[in-house]
């Protein structure tokens, strides 16, 4: 800070008569200082700072004096001058057209002394102060756009400056643009022309390139082979694509690899490459394995036996129900020529016969009875209640007694239970080279398990690690990212909140909801009307949203499984698809 020492000669006249000012003589605070002259009446002037705003013109105090109280106290701060006596003016210089701190210089003070106040002049030092221009704000505002994904890259070319002074110019052209699915910013160029880009703070006000992912559908056809030959090759359609080859070699599998009759719903599914650029809904097809059919004979005897249908390899043989002949009972059944007892396991590879075999009965036969204990039935097990046997005539009887005969033998069996499985663990997990396992364990006998595969991960061609290595595993479209709380959604850097993703993970891609504070949601969730279930277990697939029949907490719910806005909801107070009514809750009504 510059300081100078004035030093005031002053004429003092009686108060009421005449006022003394005095006059200053310049000198250097430093030449005061070394040769000891600096008095005790020091008097500090310092000029006050100030700013302003850049407006291409000269501004500042330029050379201006001052001699009103008001004014001079709002543009001087001062120190040590005694009471009664008075500064009454003061002259002030600074000047400046550019954003940077110019000096305010201060000078010429006037003093009026009070009356009985001491004489001699004040040693005056002079403070300059700080007069700041500062740079004008220059506001850029570039207009929005959004679309969906066409391979084209979007732009909108709005764009807007305002701020610019003194008729200053400046061209500004807007230059975002987005091709993939995704959001940027519109960005912008500036040629100053005539303005000074030293002169203005940028503002930006930059729009948003949003483009959506293309809906994209891939319908995997169902299919069914007999029991016991290889798979079909399994075919579907892929449509939406703008060009084919834009999800890679798009490959028709089945999951799972149960080979039982039956019909599994839902297991063939379609492999591809991840693409940002599109939303896929895929339509999973049904595979059917169609089993044989065991015919019964009664071979002279009477009555009927059910046939059993969609069987294939092991098959465990029946108790005979037909009725006897007279003066015959049941010996065996015969199976291709050969004989087998009742229960006997045999193996079936075609539609196959199964004929009663019976033999004589003693004509003075007395019932030889046995107990045949009461049997639960288990997941594969047929059981029964609790009969007597004749060893002799093969009839059944309530009693051991033998008085009440038990004519239809069908009544006393108890169907196979068939096995309840739970939700399944992931007893291996998928890698980027291997696939995982789903081991599910029957509820009525634990050592009954069944496993399902699950597919390998798939990486972009450029990731060299399993993930970012920092809990973000990155996808084409945004980035799953883990921390503390959960799991979020980032799209460049920015949480997705309040909102659904379709988001690809583990190679397969579904449905997730992420909430206000952006973490992925499970369970139940209820938005715009509908109720959604968002699979709370953690199998790879955690937070996705689920389709189809659902069992829950003991319950059946249905979801809508066809893609499209309405898909995932919750069907409520109606018959659903598959031909259940459901309450109002949603639970398949008894």
């Amino acid at each position: 800070m510059k300081r100078i020492f004035a030093k005031f000669l002053v004429f003092v006249i009686i108060l009421g008569l005449a006022a003394g000012f005095s006059q200053d003589v310049r000198t250097s605070y430093a030449d005061e200082i070394s040769s000891g002259k600096s008095s005790d009446n020091t008097l500090i002037i310092r000029a006050r700072d100030c700013t302003a705003v850049y407006n291409g013109l000269i501004q500042g105090e330029g050379d201006t004096t001052y001699a009103d109280a008001a004014d001079i106290a709002e543009k001087v701060y001062v120190e040590g001058l005694r009471s009664g006596d008075q500064l009454v003016k003061i002259d002030l210089f600074s000047q400046g057209d550019k954003p940077a701190d110019y000096p305010i210089y201060v000078s010429g003070a006037g003093i009026l002394y009070g009356a009985g106040n001491p004489k001699d002049s004040y040693d005056i030092v002079y403070q300059d102060g700080v007069f700041s221009i500062k740079r004008k704000d220059l506001i850029v505002t570039t207009g929005s756009a959004s679309g969906k994904y066409d391979g084209k890259p979007l732009t909108n070319s709005d764009v807007s400056l305002s701020g610019l002074v003194n008729g200053e110019t400046a061209f500004v052209k807007a230059t975002g643009s987005q091709t993939n699915a995704g959001s940027s910013d519109n960005t912008y160029s500036i040629d100053w022309e005539t303005a000074d880009s030293n002169c203005y703070n940028l503002i930006e006000k930059l729009g948003r390139l949003v483009v959506d992912p293309l809906e994209a559908t891939i319908a995997v056809d169902s299919a069914s082979k007999i029991f016991g030959d290889s798979d079909p090759d399994f075919t579907g359609t892929v449509e939406g694509l703008l060009k084919e080859g834009d999800l890679g070699e798009v490959k028709f599998v089945r999951k799972g690899d149960d080979e039982a009759p039956g019909t599994y719903t839902g297991v063939l599914t379609a492999s591809y490459e991840n693409n940002g650029n599109y939303r896929v809904s895929e339509k999973k097809g049904d595979f059917t394995i169609t089993g044989f059919t065991v015919t019964f004979r009664a071979n002279g005897g009477s009555g009927s036996m059910k046939a059993a249908t969609d069987v294939g390899g092991d098959y465990k043989l029946p108790a005979c129900l037909f009725t006897a002949p007279d003066g015959r009972m049941f010996d065996c059944w015969e199976v291709y020529g050969k004989e087998y007892a009742e229960r006997d396991t045999i193996t079936v590879t075609g539609d196959t016969a199964v004929t009663a075999k019976w033999k004589k009965t003693d004509p003075g036969h007395v019932h030889d009875l046995s107990l045949v204990e009461a049997k639960e039935a288990t997941c594969t097990e047929e059981g029964n209640e609790a009969y007597y046997t004749c060893s002799g005539c093969g009839k059944w009887f309530e009693d051991k007694s033998a008085l009440v005969e038990i004519t239809d033998k069908s009544s006393v069996i108890i169907k196979a239970l068939g096995h309840k499985w739970d939700k399944g663990v992931v007893t291996k997990e998928a890698t980027y080279t291997a696939e995982g396992i789903r081991t599910y364990t029957c509820e009525r006998d634990s050592s009954h398990t069944k496993t399902e595969k699950i597919p390998k991960k798939e990486r972009r061609s450029d990731d060299d690690d399993d993930d970012g290595g920092d809990g973000t595993v990155w996808t084409q479209a945004g980035s799953w990212s883990l921390d503390a709380s959960g799991w979020h959604c980032l799209e460049n850097g920015v949480p997705v909140r309040n909102d659904w993703r379709y988001l690809p993970y583990n190679g397969v891609s579904y449905w997730y909801f992420f909430d206000g504070n952006g973490l992925m949601k499970t369970g139940w969730l209820e938005r715009g009307g509908s109720r959604y279930y968002l699979w709370p277990f953690s199998d790879g697939w955690m937070g996705r949203m689920v389709t189809g029949r659902q069992q829950i907490e003991g319950k059946w719910y249905y979801f809508e499984p066809a893609a499209g806005k309405d898909q995932g909801h919750l069907y409520t107070d109606t018959t659903t698809p598959d031909g259940y009514r459901v309450g109002a809750d949603g639970a398949r009504m008894p």
